[in-house]
């Protein structure tokens, strides 16, 4: 996996946005270079007492792996998720792509 699409889980339209913007990467890169959270099979249908630290242990694996995040970041709030994304890549030195309103300043 080469590039990760972080976006909000709870947002249709930007699950809709990140899923068009992962299907043009993925058209240029291949489909194996490109990961959309939440858009891997079984990841819906975890049970609530374990799915959240199943999601962030393979959303952290995958982070490992990747050599650019592109984010959705916008709205009143900043997304947990999004925002765990974003500083676990730039701790790593990972390039970060924003594509949202907000700019990773305004994120802390």
């Amino acid at each position: 996996m080469s590039y990760y699409v972080a976006h909000r889980r709870f947002a249709a339209h930007d699950r809709a946005l990140a899923a068009q913007l992962a299907h043009h990467l993925a058209r240029k890169l291949g489909e194996d270079h490109v990961f959309l959270p939440f858009a891997t099979p079984g990841e819906e249908d975890l049970v609530a007492d374990v799915e959240g630290r199943r999601l962030f242990e393979l959303d952290r694996e995958r982070l490992r792996r990747i050599r650019a995040l592109i984010d959705i970041v916008h709205g009143l709030s900043p997304d947990d998720g999004v925002c765990m994304e974003i500083g676990y890549a730039a701790a790593r030195g990972v390039p970060h792509v924003q594509s949202g309103v907000r700019r990773c300043h305004q994120l802390g």
